[in-house]
């Protein structure tokens, strides 16, 4: 069996010892600090830097990010929210529990939202959330609208041949420090933005709503929840954004090799073109359905899933919600969710024996 990945390394260890042990007076402050611990507000310096934002607030996990987010955007009852068919549960849930329509909508062939035509559209939403599914860059056709809001929990790094950071192309951008992302702090997450009010309105919002009193340009006032990291928490983010890159370039290594050992017969979903993924799946097609396949897989040792069905089939989204919108034709969504298997690049060390893979993939391919 192929072992799990095990991203926390003796650095990162040795990183919380030394910070929990050097006796600085913000090693474990949050409460009453909007702005964090001195790990948390160093973290947010960093990612500023490194993605050319202005503001960038750490949160408990990306799912309170997008949350954050959507209370910033305004999105309440009547508020109609377009979302990709094929995401994880909170790029929905999040709208949904604010009391956000939803409006499911199809995907790309590269498992992006399509943006072929706002003619897709039932109507056009009053918000969007894009997902980067799999670590892959969105369509750039709607760069920069007022409107997106980047559920980007799986596309750390990931950019577009110009050099723009997928970060970079919506107001909002979302990203997750889960156990099985890139960047492993347990949980946790970070917003980016460049607009000073957005960015007050979140972070008051993760704070109890208590930012009236500190000071602030852009004041708020409003309800908010303790949405707050912990400072061992972007202790570890701090670590592994220190080897960010060489991790990415490692995932992008690997996704090659499994290129280089796919039989033909498979179809791997590329980024689109001009595009750099951040690798944190590897998805590839099978010319029927992948059930067959995946058992296959799995019996000779080899990891993965098929690929998760499409929200609007969760029976919180289903056809009886009130809720409901999903407009005629996700048929690209229906095909790659019936035809797709998953590798989780991020939580499982494939390149430990990928003969074991090519060969468990060149048995499977004959079913």
């Amino acid at each position: 069996m192929i072992p799990i990945r095990q991203s926390i390394t003796p650095d990162d260890i040795q990183a919380v010892t030394r910070f929990l042990e050097s006796g600085s007076p913000l090693s474990g402050y949050l409460a009453g600090n909007p702005w964090g611990g001195a790990a948390a507000q160093h973290l947010e310096e960093m990612w500023c830097t490194k993605f050319n934002r202005k503001h960038a607030i750490c949160c408990n996990s990306a799912t309170s990010g997008l949350l954050a987010a959507c209370v910033a955007m305004g999105v309440k009852k009547g508020t109609s929210v377009g979302v990709p068919a094929l995401s994880m549960s909170a790029t929905a849930a999040v709208p949904a529990y604010c009391g956000g329509s939803l409006q499911f909508i199809d995907v790309d062939t590269a498992g992006g939202l399509s943006f072929d035509t706002p003619d897709r559209f039932r109507t056009v939403p009053d918000i969007l959330i894009a997902t980067t599914l799999w670590g892959h860059p969105i369509d750039r056709r709607w760069e920069g609208s007022e409107i997106l809001i980047l559920d980007n929990a799986q596309g750390i790094l990931s950019h577009y041949g110009d050099g723009t950071w997928s970060e970079n192309i919506a107001p909002i951008c979302v990203t997750s420090f889960n156990v099985h992302k890139q960047i492993n702090a347990g949980e946790m997450g970070i917003i980016s933005c460049d607009d000073a009010y957005l960015a007050n309105a979140m972070r008051m919002f993760i704070n109890h709503g208590e930012m009236s009193d500190v000071g602030c340009h852009y004041s708020h006032s409003g309800i908010g929840l303790n949405l707050r990291p912990t400072e061992i928490g972007a202790i570890l983010a701090l670590s592994q954004m220190a080897r960010i890159d060489e991790t990415i370039g490692k995932l992008d290594w690997l996704a090659k090799r499994l290129d280089d050992n796919m039989p033909s017969v498979f179809a791997p979903i590329q980024p689109r073109d001009c595009t750099k993924s951040a690798r944190y799946c590897y998805a590839f097609q099978t010319p029927g359905e992948a059930e067959p396949v995946v058992k296959s897989l799995l019996a000779d040792g080899v990891p993965c899933s098929a690929m998760y069905k499409p929200l609007y089939h969760l029976p919180a989204f289903g056809r009886d919600s009130p809720r409901y919108l999903k407009p005629d034709g996700c048929a690209v969504a229906e095909h790659i969710s019936k035809s797709t298997i998953i590798f989780e690049l991020c939580a499982w060390h494939y390149e430990d024996d990928l003969v074991q893979v090519g060969n468990a993939l060149q048995k499977a391919a004959k079913l």
